[in-house]
């Protein structure tokens, strides 16, 4: 049994008083400073050099959407402060972050559902089904540019004639239809595509199984011109192919060009999305895509071939309006359910090599998409350097949106508020003032057309674009590197331009969620930290300044007093400051009298010094006491011994003598390592 002052690895020693600061004190005990001070050599201090408190800052969210949550080991990464979870805010730029564009209705007098447009003689003519799908007809965006107009009626009435695609080639405007169970093309030629004529050679007839019903939503066929040619890519439903039918006199006479690629079933077949792109060879491919693939297809040889180039796994959105992107990169998705975040990949071709990657931070990289924002991509277009897509909307508890990719990460442009109801259709407009136009199919028998004025100019230009009344962007939860303590969430501050005085006019509100208590975390919704105005850049967690959790999310709110929508606040900084909270550890300093210990404990010298010597070289940690002190775990973190020698028999103490024992005293200095 330990019966000595002091007890370290179950072992009892004799501590005696050591003159420290002109007292005798037994044992020293003091906290240990956990944090260390850096003062750089080079270049200016930095903000984390602070030893009071850490800053985690996120400068800006172009790298977009992707982080719920930054785990630990990529607590110092600078990249991962420029993503965010979710956002309906104008994201996409450097300088700062801005309300989202507001969004407009087009006039659409009548018109029911819109299926595709193309830009054709300086007019963007959509193609839409009317009168009950008893027609098909062309509108033009008049000169007013909110209202879908002119245009004139696509083939006959009196036969349910479902719209498919819109092609301009050469002087004609060409345009695709599923009329009862046939295929059939008209062309048009006057600028306002007012006089439609049925191609004087149609593709084959009967290609369909049956008759296409009232605004029935069927991918039968797409069009495209490679080499000089027009080409319709058409579904044979009966046969379960996707057939081929070329002209060379823009779309007047049609030939079978005699090859079938595998089209799918009744449930997910048909053609998905096609585009043209140089292949390996260095000569222009057309690429298909198909409920099982992407396909290339040579139309060089007097006989075309094709291959599978990328199978996919079956779905009926893969490769769903595909396009060929201003990086010279074919942009296509993985078709996904509802419940799915979409993948997105993209196809280089050069030096005889083809390479199909994902898209910088993806859908399907980091931590998904919010589950609302869940399901497949619909479209896709290219404008002015950035990729945009519509994605969602196909279920209950699903919202669609328009994404944009910037060339770093997604940013949403839109997210409509109503669930279930799809952005089937979007283009960017050809107008003098550009035009972002988008439909959302609210029915089976009705699409709302909207648009986006001013989507694709840089705001810091000093352009004048409305803006919407309010806007959010909600944070990753940080834990600031440190997972399993809580810390000491300090302040939020805002770094902005343009905040009015009062929160009547252009203000930023943050609201907060942290641990729930229970190991999960509350919604970032959950608590308001308050308003930031022109004259307050920061607010406190509490009147103690300190919120303590593992863990901190946040939703940054942008507000404007909607009285001139085009004033919007600009956030270009979010701070958070931090103050880990370790558990305060301590170190014990002391003095061992070996003689003394080894006499009360009724020990020799020798051994008192081996089991010191044990204790210090453990790899796991001792246990020390003293006095009515908790048993604590320690590392011994240094022991300096003042040896004399000791002779019991009383013989002279020289070397070697067995009966000699070294004794003095061991200075212990101790300090914990966890508690």
């Amino acid at each position: 049994m330990a019966v000595g002052n002091v007890s370290l690895n179950g072992v009892g020693f004799q501590a005696v008083p050591v003159e420290r600061d002109g007292e005798a004190l037994l044992v020293q005990r003091e906290s240990i400073d956990q944090y260390g001070v850096v003062f750089r050599t080079g270049g200016a201090q930095r903000q984390e050099d602070i030893s009071t408190y850490t800053a985690f800052i996120f400068p800006n969210f172009m790298q977009g959407l992707g982080r719920d949550r930054i785990d630990s080991d990529s607590a110092q990464k600078v990249n991962e402060y420029r993503r965010f979870r979710d956002s309906t805010c104008e994201t996409r730029f450097g300088r700062d972050v801005r309300l989202p564009i507001l969004e407009e209705n087009m006039t659409q007098s009548g018109l029911e559902v819109v299926r595709d447009s193309e830009l054709f003689r300086g007019n963007l003519v959509t193609m839409w089904e009317d009168d009950t799908s008893n027609q098909v007809v062309a509108r033009t965006n008049t000169s007013s540019n909110t209202a879908w107009a002119n245009g004139g009626n696509i083939g006959h009435a009196g036969t349910i004639k479902v719209g498919l695609a819109l092609k301009s080639q050469k002087d004609q405007l060409l345009a695709l239809i599923a009329n009862a169970n046939d295929h059939l093309v008209y062309r048009a030629s006057d600028v306002g595509a007012a006089t439609w004529a049925a191609a004087s050679v149609q593709p084959a007839i009967n290609l369909l199984k049956d008759s296409v019903g009232v605004h029935e939503d069927i991918d039968a066929g797409l069009l495209e011109v490679i080499g000089g040619e027009a080409v319709a890519i058409l579904w044979h439903e009966a046969n379960g192919t996707i057939t081929f039918f070329s002209s060379t006199d823009a779309g007047d006479n049609w030939d079978d060009e005699a090859i079938d690629l595998p089209g799918g079933d009744a449930t997910n077949g048909g053609v998905k999305g096609v585009a043209v792109m140089t292949g390996p060879d260095n000569e222009d491919k057309l690429y298909v895509g198909t409920e099982s693939g992407l396909f290339e297809v040579d139309t060089a040889p007097s006989t075309w071939t094709f291959r599978l180039i990328f199978p996919m796994a079956t779905n009926i959105d893969n490769c769903r309006r595909m396009k060929v992107m201003q990086d010279g990169a074919l942009w296509f998705a993985q078709g996904v359910s509802d419940d799915t975040p979409p993948i997105v990949y993209r196809m280089f071709v050069s030096n005889a090599e083809r390479r199909i990657e994902r898209v910088p931070n993806d859908f399907s990289l980091g931590d998904g998409l919010p589950e609302e924002a869940m399901g497949p991509i619909r479209w896709m277009e290219a404008a002015q350097g950035m990729v945009y897509v519509s994605a969602g909307g196909g279920k209950v508890g699903r919202n669609a949106r328009v994404w944009c990719h910037n060339g770093d990460g997604w940013h949403s442009m839109r997210r409509h508020g109503t669930e279930d109801q799809k952005i089937e259709w979007i283009t960017a407009g050809g107008e003098a003032t550009p035009f972002f136009h988008y439909a959302i199919r609210t029915g089976a028998a009705a699409s709302d057309s909207k648009f986006l004025a001013q989507p694709f100019v840089n705001p810091a230009s000093g352009a004048s674009i409305k803006r919407e009344a309010q806007g959010f962007i909600d944070l990753p939860y940080i834990d600031a590197g440190m997972p399993l303590i809580s810390k000491g969430f300090l302040q939020v501050g805002i770094n902005a331009e343009d905040l009015s005085p009062t929160n009547s006019g252009e203000f930023i509100n943050v609201d907060f969620g942290e641990d729930d208590g229970s190991g999960g975390l509350n919604a970032r919704t959950n608590t308001d930290l308050g308003d930031y105005l022109s004259g307050t850049s920061i607010r406190k967690f509490g009147s103690s300044a300190g919120l303590s959790s593992r863990n901190l999310g946040l939703r940054i709110n942008l507000h404007q007093d909607a009285t001139t929508n085009t004033n919007t606040p600009k956030l270009k900084d979010v701070e958070i400051d931090v103050l880990p909270h370790v558990k305060v550890l301590q170190r014990f300093s002391l003095r061992i009298d070996i003689r003394a210990t080894a006499l009360l404990e009724d020990k020799t010298s020798e051994s008192v010094i081996t089991e010191l010597e044990t204790a210090r070289d453990l790899v796991t940690l001792p246990i020390f006491r003293y006095g009515n002190i908790t048993a604590t775990n320690v590392l011994v973190k240094r022991l300096r011994w003042i040896e004399t020698l000791y002779n019991p028999g009383g013989s002279v103490d020289t070397a070697p003598n067995t009966l000699t024992q070294r004794t003095g005293f061991a200075d212990l200095v101790l300090e914990e390592v966890i508690r």
